[in-house]
């Protein structure tokens, strides 16, 4: 038995038997692998400036490792001001006050100075296993087999963002956003369809007042709900009167704070809160951001589509409800059936007016492309569409790294499974089409594989970056003396330190994501004061240098190394971190450096070089090599007339 829930969305009502107890055994494998997938002797950044190792100034935060003992002595106590200072707190990303809260839990709960413990993974192993099982519901919706919808899963679960953005379990698990999205629209539909109404009413009105607090972005959550709900009826209801007040509430997630319990906090719209205002006003749109979002699927997946995108109509077995005649329903029904031909003509008109356009034509021709998932998505349901473009465009505006396009991976993923459904029905129901059969079954395995190798990358990725750091910090505590400054042009200059035992100090040459901006050396002024200081603490540059690609090479190279001639000793390469990891889309060889995924924790994605392998076919592999020299040594020898000198100590 099946309900129609609007064009191309089925729900089946009674759920089989082997489909409860597998999406159970999928939800346990889930939790538990991934506890063992994750668990680690180091923690990745930027878990470890969060939680997980103490601090050791005050002005930068509370020790953690205190605060902690203080906790479990005296709970309430403790409690109380670390929940008044989540909700007052305005600074970092944006206003997240739940995220911070589960910052300060985790700490306060399950602190350790330098990894993650099982009960914290197994939490986090639990959020991914229930975001499996309801984007399998949400899938299943819009497709006509549970396998497909499995392939959907499997396309989110084991793409670079999420792959990559899990091995952040405490800073921002990335994860809740796509999670609380589909448990919210299965609430909307379990609620308009009469199952469970008290319940899912309850968890829709809860999801739109908290989700905004875990997330900003999840704000756009009530647009959606206004979009099926104005599907459903065209008139007002309170579903409706609910989901707008939940967008201003995503506007100004404050101000009902404001007004009842904490007057102290501003009431400012979202956007100009925390790092988002700044990202706001800082330049237009990323226009290089769609060749970033590309890769994240297999590139055999996008001809597949292209495929799928220029096929007459789509294949079904029951008739479709004609559209209804109110506004609404002829609005939809232009949007379907105008999608496919209006994309076709922007990119024929690209297409011509290439020579004009220059260098501009590149990136236009970018946004075009990504562009043609959400024109697939509105040929086959226009919430799709609307899904994918509310998910895609806003990071368009805010994108430094490929973790922001988790949010539109779910509606994506889903658009493609259904197009690769559709594309199967059409070459089963044509017999003389059997080797077309043959060879779309073949590169649909293609597919699969190479998203889950994702899984396998992203392990090697980072066990090998964090054996890479264990070593240079190693090397740091045998051959400098204690509170040396270490001047280095990577974020993890701050993991090496903190697995020395801050035996080191480090300065950054750069200033973008870096933990404290105190200690930024960007400026020669600032690195000649800290030279001065040289007879307390001796100054080193740690150069992690690679083939950098040119868009990245001014800013992110150690400038006082290749751009600045100052007197310095070199004491050699220290460590060279380098890892191949397989895929299997032949494809992937033709996807430029610079756009493919990092595997490795998000933030670090400019710390290491990333490229198909030459040597080594369907491999890529990553690599930066560490090169130290000493400053403070040859300055003073400089100074003094030494001939040379003191070496390292052993």
């Amino acid at each position: 038995m099946a309900l129609c829930l609007g064009k191309g969305a089925v729900q089946e009502v009674c759920l089989p038997t082997y489909r409860r107890y597998g999406l159970s055994a999928l939800f346990l494998a889930l939790m538990f692998g991934f506890a063992a997938y994750r668990h680690s002797s180091f923690a990745v950044w930027n878990d470890s400036p969060c939680v997980f190792h103490p601090r050791t100034c005050e002005e930068t935060g509370p020790k953690w490792d205190e605060l902690s003992q203080r906790f479990w002595q005296a709970p309430l106590t403790t409690l109380g001001p670390c929940l008044k200072g989540c909700f007052l707190s305005t600074e970092g990303g944006g206003y997240r006050p739940l995220s911070e809260l589960w910052i300060c839990m985790a700490a306060l709960l399950f602190y350790t100075p330098s990894y993650l413990p099982l009960p914290l993974l197994l939490i986090v192993g639990a959020w991914l296993g229930t975001l499996a099982v309801v984007l399998f519901y949400v899938a299943r919706r819009f497709v006509r087999h549970d396998l497909t919808a499995l392939g959907a899963v499997l396309l989110v679960l084991a793409s670079p963002p999420l792959v990559g953005g899990a091995w952040v379990c405490v800073a921002g698990v990335q994860i809740l956003v796509p999670l609380l999205f589909c448990l919210s629209l299965l609430c909307y539909w379990g609620l308009v369809e009469g199952r469970r109404r008290v319940w899912c009413a309850a968890g829709l009105v809860l999801l739109l007042l908290l989700g905004p607090w875990v997330r900003e972005f999840f704000g756009l959550n009530a647009l959606l709900v206004l979009f099926l709900e104005l599907r459903r009826t065209r008139q007002p209801t309170w579903i409706l009167a609910a989901a707008l007040l939940g967008f201003l509430h995503a506007l100004f997630p404050t101000a009902l704070l404001h007004f009842l319990f904490l007057p102290q906090l501003p009431v400012q719209p979202v956007y100009q809160l925390g790092h988002l205002s700044a990202q706001m006003n800082g330049g237009g749109l990323r226009w290089h951001a769609p060749w970033h979002f590309l890769p994240l699927f297999p590139p055999s997946l996008w001809v597949c589509a292209a495929v799928a995108l220029f096929m007459r109509r789509r294949i079904g077995q029951e008739k479709e409800a004609p559209p209804r005649s109110d506004w609404f329903g002829r609005f939809e029904a232009a949007v379907q059936i105008s999608a496919i031909p209006l994309w076709l003509a922007v990119m024929l008109i690209l297409f011509i007016l290439m020579p004009l356009l220059g260098p501009h034509y590149h990136d236009y021709l970018g946004l075009m492309l990504s562009l043609g998932v959400a024109a697939l998505g509105m040929r086959r349901d226009p919430f799709l569409g609307c899904w994918f473009l509310l998910m895609y465009l806003p990071i368009l505006r805010v994108f430094t790294e490929h973790v922001h396009f988790l949010y539109a991976m779910p509606p994506a993923a889903i658009i493609f499974a259904q197009s690769m459904e559709s594309l199967w029905l059409r070459l089963r129901d044509q017999p003389l089409l059997f080797w077309g059969r043959c060879i779309l079954t073949g590169v649909l395995a293609i597919i699969g594989l190479d998203q889950a190798l994702n899984v396998y990358g992203a392990y090697k990725v980072n066990h090998t970056i964090y054996g890479g750091v264990d070593v240079v910090a190693a090397w740091f505590k045998r051959n400098t003396p204690r509170d040396a400054a270490v001047v280095t042009n990577v974020l993890h200059g701050e993991e090496i330190k903190w697995h020395s035992g801050n035996h080191i100090e480090i300065y950054w040459t750069v200033t973008t994501g870096i933990p404290d901006l105190r200690r930024a050396v960007d400026r020669p002024a600032r690195l000649e004061h800290l030279l001065a200081q040289g007879s307390v603490h001796p100054v080193y540059f740690l150069d992690v240098d690679f083939d950098y690609t040119p868009d990245k090479a001014s800013y992110h190279r150690h400038k006082y190394v290749h751009q600045a001639d100052l007197a310095r000793r070199d004491l050699g390469v220290i460590h060279f971190t380098h890892v191949r990891y397989p895929y299997a889309d032949p494809l992937r060889y033709w996807v430029p450096r610079r756009y493919q995924p990092f595997l490795g924790a998000p933030d670090l994605e400019n710390d290491f070089a990333r490229k198909c392998s030459i040597d080594h076919p369907f491999r890529h592999e990553i690599y930066a090599i560490y090169h130290v020299y000493d400053v403070t040594g040859s300055r003073l020898r400089r100074q003094g007339g030494e001939e040379e000198a003191a070496s390292p100590r052993e």
